[in-house]
């Protein structure tokens, strides 16, 4: 028998492929609910959102990754698989700010973004792509997007253009 059947043959709980004890897992379960209660009157209990985000990336790892660090960094993001889908929704929020990848299914980035400036011109669009030719950039930029960062990227670089992205609307 293998360690993890036995494991859960003795009672231990599977969270997320580590075993632990069910009394632990209870300790867990109290002091995070106790945590939410503690927070529920406090000034954590609702974080204003630094802006509204619509990321379209396909890549689900990378877009995973990304999206969790915006939200830490108080980003709200709504992210979206293919081009077609973020546009068919884009007219359903009010976003602050658009991040395209180039090589997206249904619809491509430059068209995507085409398509945005049709509907609203004064969005900022960044694109984050793995395309890093010269060509592609001027693309890019010649269709209105406003910056263009190639991957691999830096968090914090991407961070930072977006608060001067934000910053420079909210003077316009």
């Amino acid at each position: 028998m293998s360690d993890d059947k036995r494991k859960n043959t003795f009672g231990y709980i599977n969270l997320n492929k580590k075993f632990i004890h069910p009394a632990i897992f209870t300790v867990m379960n109290t002091r995070m609910g106790n945590l939410k209660k503690i927070l529920a009157g406090t000034k954590f209990a609702k974080v204003d959102k630094l802006g509204n985000i619509i990321y379209v990336e396909d890549d689900a790892t990378l877009a995973f990754v990304t999206k969790d660090n915006l939200e830490q960094f108080g980003y709200e993001v709504h992210h979206y698989e293919n081009g077609q889908l973020a546009l068919n929704n884009f007219t359903s929020h009010s976003y602050d700010l658009c991040i395209f990848d180039i090589m997206l299914p249904k619809m491509d980035g430059f068209e995507l973004a085409k398509r945005i400036r049709e509907i609203n011109t004064h969005i900022p669009i960044l694109f984050l792509s793995a395309k890093s030719q010269l060509e592609d950039k001027i693309q890019g930029l010649e269709l209105g997007a406003d910056d263009y960062i190639t991957k691999p990227f830096s968090m914090e670089e991407l961070k930072l253009k977006i608060e001067v992205f934000l910053r420079r609307n909210k003077i316009t």
